[in-house]
């Protein structure tokens, strides 16, 4: 086996110098890497989260909703059945004091109480 030439050293040093440098650097650029997915699964981590926090926040509005939506609908009732009462007590006497439209009785009925005075006056 022949001892290799002083140029041929020199090379196979420079090549080997060289790769080493790349390698080193290649490694350098995975461990950056590797931190930046571990910051990233930390973020993700936090999202899931946030986000099951606000799917849960958003079930009890919802159920908020849905409470109010029935409160708001018995309110109405409420209010349309009182306000029939009272036109169905003093809506006749002002329409014939008024208008001079005479409302027989106005009865609870099958007909709605704002469609038989609008009937009556507009027959009128």
């Amino acid at each position: 086996m022949s001892i290799p030439s002083k140029e041929l050293y020199e090379f196979i040093i420079t090549v080997t110098d060289d790769k080493v440098k790349e390698i080193k650097v290649t490694r350098e650029e995975f461990d950056k890497l590797e931190q930046s997915m571990d910051r990233l699964e930390q973020a993700l981590e936090h999202l899931a989260e946030a986000q099951r926090k606000t799917n849960e926040q958003m079930e009890r509005l919802m159920e908020t909703h849905r409470q109010l939506a029935i409160q708001v609908g018995k309110l109405s009732d409420t209010v349309g059945y009182t306000l029939e009462d009272m036109a169905r007590t003093c809506l006749p006497p002002f329409l014939e004091k008024k208008l001079n439209v005479t409302i027989g009785i106005l009865n609870k009925g099958s007909r709605c109480l704002v469609d038989i005075i609008f009937n009556q006056i507009v027959s009128f």
